[in-house]
C-alpha cells in the first residue's frame, strides 16, 4: 500500500553525478577550500564545494554567466544535495556568493593550487610524460579594453584584429595530453617570453630532468634553449626563418641539393602498425653559448634538416592550383608562401621519436617521392 505522505520528486541528472564525481576523486573541493578559504563568519557550504557546483554548471550548461547559476541550481536542488553531501539554502549560488568566490580567485596563489592538483591527479591516474607540449592560443570576444586589463587587441590568430583577446599559454603531458599548467596574459603579449616561467613550473611540478620540452619556433629564443640545457633537459622546435638562419638556411639546403651532403630516409610507423617512407633529412650539430643565472654556459645542439615527400606533393598541388587560377585570373593572383614549408628542428643529444610531423623544404619540391636519398629541385 502506498502511503499518503509519499512525495515524489523528479530531476534531471544530466552530467552533474559524473562532473561532480570526477571533482571529488581529485579531492577539488579540499584542494580549492585551502587555497580559497572562507570568512570566520561564513555559512552555508565551503567555498571550495562552492567552487565545485559552478565548475559542473558551466561545463554543462556551456555557460559561464553568473546569473544562470542560481536558478540551475534551484532546478538541481535534491541531486545537488545529494551529491555534495550538505544541505543546500536558496541563496547558496546567488550572485553575490560567486562574486566572492572570483575575488578570492583573483587574490589566491594560483601556482600552488595547480601544483596540489597535479599532485591529486597523479592518483587517480598513471600518467606517463615522454614529452611536455607547450603553445600559446587567443580568445577574443566583445569586450570594453581596460587599458591594465586582459582583453587587449593584438596579432589575431582567429581573423579578428578588431577585437580585443586574451592569450593563453599552456603545457601539456604528452602522450596523453593532460594540462600541466597554463597562464593567462593580456591579448598583446608577445609569445616569446612566456615560455621559461611555464617551462620552470613544469619543471617542479615534474620534479624530475631530463625531460623533453616541445614547442613551436617561437620557443626557439636562444635564452628558452640556454636554460632548458642548463637544467640538463632536452628541447625540440623549428628554427623560425630569420636573423642568421636567413642566411644559412639556403646553404643548409643547397649542399643535398649539389650532392655534398648525404641524406637518410626516414621511416614512420602508424597505428596500426605499417611501416612507411616518410620523408628524407639529415643532421649536424653546433656549439651554442649563452648566459644563464649570471654564468656563461655551453652546450651542443642539434639541427635536423628533413623533407616530408607528402608535404612537398601537396605544396606541388598549391603550387600548380595557384598558377592556373593565376592564369584564369591574371590579375587576382597573390604568391605562394613557401616560407611555412620549413624544418629546421633543434634537439640537445636527444633521439627525435618516430612519426614525428615534420613539413618540407621549400626547395625541395618535386611531383614525385624520390627513390635515392638525393631529391632534385623541380623546375619553376
Amino acid at each position: 500500500m502506498i502511503p499518503n505522505d509519499l512525495i515524489m520528486q523528479h530531476e534531471r541528472v544530466d552530467d552533474i553525478p559524473v562532473l561532480l564525481g570526477l571533482m571529488q576523486q581529485l579531492h577539488l573541493p579540499e584542494l580549492l577550500e585551502r587555497s580559497l578559504g572562507s570568512h570566520h563568519l561564513h555559512q552555508g557550504i565551503s567555498n571550495g564545494l562552492l567552487t565545485c557546483g559552478w565548475l559542473a554548471f558551466i561545463l554543462s550548461k556551456a555557460n559561464h554567466c553568473k546569473v544562470s547559476v542560481e536558478g540551475w541550481a534551484q532546478s538541481h536542488h535534491h541531486t545537488l544535495e545529494t551529491l555534495l553531501g550538505q544541505a543546500l539554502r536558496p541563496v547558496e549560488f546567488s550572485d553575490d556568493r560567486l562574486s566572492i568566490i572570483l575575488r578570492r580567485f583573483h587574490d589566491a596563489n594560483w601556482e600552488v593550487l595547480e601544483a596540489d592538483l597535479w599532485q591529486a591527479t597523479f592518483e587517480v591516474y598513471e600518467i606517463p610524460i615522454n614529452c611536455v607540449r607547450l603553445d600559446s592560443s587567443t580568445s577574443c570576444g566583445y569586450h570594453t579594453i581596460d587599458p591594465d586589463g586582459i582583453m587587449q587587441l593584438g596579432h589575431s590568430k582567429d581573423h579578428r584584429p578588431d577585437l580585443p583577446q586574451f592569450k593563453l599559454m599552456a603545457a601539456a603531458a604528452q602522450p596523453s595530453g593532460l594540462l600541466l599548467a597554463s597562464d593567462v596574459h593580456p591579448g598583446n603579449a608577445a609569445d616569446d617570453p612566456l615560455y621559461l616561467p611555464l617551462i620552470r613550473r613544469v619543471r617542479k611540478q615534474i620534479g624530475r630532468s631530463g625531460m623533453l620540452y616541445s614547442g613551436d619556433c617561437k620557443m626557439a629564443a636562444l635564452e628558452t634553449r640556454a636554460e632548458i640545457a642548463s637544467h640538463q633537459d632536452y628541447y625540440l622546435m623549428p628554427l623560425p626563418l630569420s636573423g642568421d638562419t636567413q642566411t644559412a638556411f639556403p646553404v643548409w639546403v643547397n649542399a643535398v641539393v649539389a650532392g655534398q651532403q648525404a641524406v637518410e630516409l626516414v621511416y614512420q610507423k602508424d597505428e596500426k602498425g605499417k611501416v612507411s617512407l616518410f620523408g628524407a633529412g639529415y643532421e649536424f650539430e653546433r656549439p651554442c653559448e649563452d648566459v644563464v643565472d649570471g654564468k656563461v654556459f655551453k652546450w651542443v645542439e642539434r639541427v635536423q634538416i628533413v623533407r616530408s615527400f607528402a608535404r612537398a606533393r601537396s605544396q606541388n598541388e598549391g603550387l600548380e592550383e595557384q598558377g592556373q587560377r593565376s592564369t584564369d585570373r591574371p590579375y587576382s593572383s597573390r604568391p605562394v608562401d613557401l616560407v611555412k614549408g620549413r624544418a629546421v628542428r633543434f634537439s640537445r643529444t636527444r633521439p627525435v621519436h618516430g612519426g614525428e610531423r615534420w613539413p618540407s623544404l621549400p626547395r625541395f619540391l618535386t611531383h614525385d617521392a624520390p627513390t635515392c636519398p638525393s631529391p632534385r629541385i623541380s623546375p619553376s
